[in-house]
C-alpha cells in the first residue's frame, strides 16, 4: 500500500509547520474519506471507483472544483496559509447525484466509499460515495458529497485498469531453455532458471486491481483521536 504524507493544519500557527507535498489520487480513484484531527491536521484517503473514468485531465491550484464535471484529488496550502488550493480532475460517469454537504469538525471524520446494499438509491449496479469538494471553515472542513450510481455491468475502462507486458513470454522461454541445456550440470544455474520461469508465470497471470490510498495527510507525532466519530 502506498502512503505519502502532507501536513495540513487549520490552526492559526500553521506558518510554523512546513507542509510536505504529497501525491494525488491515481487515475480512476477519488477521495472517499476525510479526517480532521483534534490539532487541526487533515487526512484524506483515496479509493477506486467501481465504474466510469476519472483523472483524464487535471488542473492544479484551484480554489474549488466544479461539481458538475470535476472532483478534487489533491490539495496544498495557499499563499495566505489560511485556505487550500485544490487539484481538480475530470470525472465521467453515466449517473452521478448530489448527496449533501456537512462540516467535519475537529476530532471527527467523514467516510464514503462503497454503499451498503440497504442504503442503495438505485437497483442496477454498485454505488459509491465520494468527496467532490472541500473548503476550510471556522471549526473544521466543509465537504460536498456525491454518489456514483453504476449501471448493471458498467465497469472502469480496461485501458486504464490494466497494463500489458512489455516483452514476449515466448522469447523468455527460449532463452531459459537454451541456458538450461548449456548449464545442465550446474545446480546453481538451474535454480536461477527455475526462479526466472516462476517470474515469467507471474508476469503472464492476470493483473488484479489492488485498491490503495496514495494520498494521506497526517499530523506529525500525533496519534489518531480515540473518540473520532463519523461526521
Amino acid at each position: 500500500m502506498l502512503a505519502l504524507f502532507l501536513i495540513v493544519c487549520l490552526c492559526a500557527g500553521a506558518s510554523a509547520v512546513t507542509p510536505v507535498q504529497g501525491t494525488r489520487c491515481s487515475p480512476n480513484q477519488v477521495i472517499n474519506r476525510l479526517t480532521v484531527y483534534e490539532d487541526g491536521a487533515l487526512e484524506a484517503e483515496c479509493g477506486p471507483i467501481p465504474c466510469g473514468e476519472s483523472g483524464a485531465r487535471c488542473i492544479e491550484d484551484q480554489t474549488s472544483c466544479r461539481a458538475e464535471t470535476d472532483v478534487f484529488s489533491g490539495m496544498r496550502w495557499a499563499a495566505n496559509e489560511q485556505s487550500l488550493l485544490l487539484r481538480c480532475c475530470t470525472l465521467k460517469t453515466s449517473n452521478k447525484i448530489y448527496v449533501g454537504t456537512d462540516l467535519v469538525s475537529l476530532g471527527s471524520y467523514y467516510q464514503g466509499g462503497p454503499v451498503a446494499q440497504k442504503d442503495l438509491y438505485g437497483t442496477d449496479g454498485p454505488e459509491y460515495d465520494f468527496i467532490a469538494n472541500v473548503r476550510i471553515e471556522q471549526g473544521g472542513v466543509r465537504v460536498w458529497v456525491y454518489r456514483i450510481m453504476c449501471a448493471a455491468g458498467e465497469t472502469v475502462p480496461k485501458r486504464i485498469q490494466a497494463v500489458e507486458p512489455t516483452f514476449k513470454p515466448a522469447t523468455v522461454k527460449e532463452v531459459a531453455k537454451q541456458e538450461e541445456q548449456e548449464e545442465e550440470n550446474d545446480d546453481g544455474e538451474e535454480e536461477v532458471e527455475e526462479e526466472e520461469a516462476g517470474e515469467e508465470e507471474t508476469t503472464q497471470a492476470p493483473i488484479e486491481e489492488i485498491p490503495f490510498n496514495p494520498l494521506r495527510y497526517r499530523p506529525p507525532q500525533t496519534q489518531r483521536p480515540a473518540g473520532a466519530r463519523r461526521a
